[in-house]
């Protein structure tokens, strides 16, 4: 007679065979490769702003008196060193860009934060007051 031992069964969490929100979203995401490309830009934006003492070819306040209003180096008469151009006094416009993306994203995320405050107060308020309006019959 032989002996046969049993199989377990192993239970497997049902949370484990479905994948985390966070990549179901991904994959839904990536799939729509403009929205990629978009996120790949902005994250290109916030990079240069971020670093733009370090990305900026020049200071952005320097001025380059030989080179006054040259215009981007894919045209005619253009200087490599200067791929955007220069403006009437011969300030370099790629470093101007990057360094006013600074201010550009400070201004987004400052009235960003500015909005949340009043909308968090009012979310975490208005438990309290939906009870205190429940409780009154002429709020119904």
């Amino acid at each position: 007679m032989t002996m046969t031992t049993p199989t377990q069964v192993s239970a497997v969490d049902q949370s484990l065979l479905y994948p985390s929100p966070y990549k179901e979203f991904w994959q839904a995401f990536s799939k729509n490769k403009g929205a990629v490309a978009g996120l790949l830009f902005m994250l290109l934006i916030v990079f240069c702003a971020i670093f733009a003492p370090w990305v900026a070819p020049h200071n952005p306040s320097e001025q380059y008196r030989d080179f006054l209003l040259t215009p981007p180096s894919w045209l005619e008469g253009g200087q490599i060193q200067f791929l955007l151009g220069t403006d009437e006094l011969g300030r370099d416009l790629l470093s101007r860009l990057i360094q006013g993306s600074r201010l550009s994203l400070l201004i987004g995320l400052s009235s960003v934060v500015m909005s949340l405050i009043p909308g968090a107060s009012c979310w975490v308020c208005s438990p309290v007051s939906s009870r205190a309006c429940s409780a009154r019959p002429s709020c119904a």
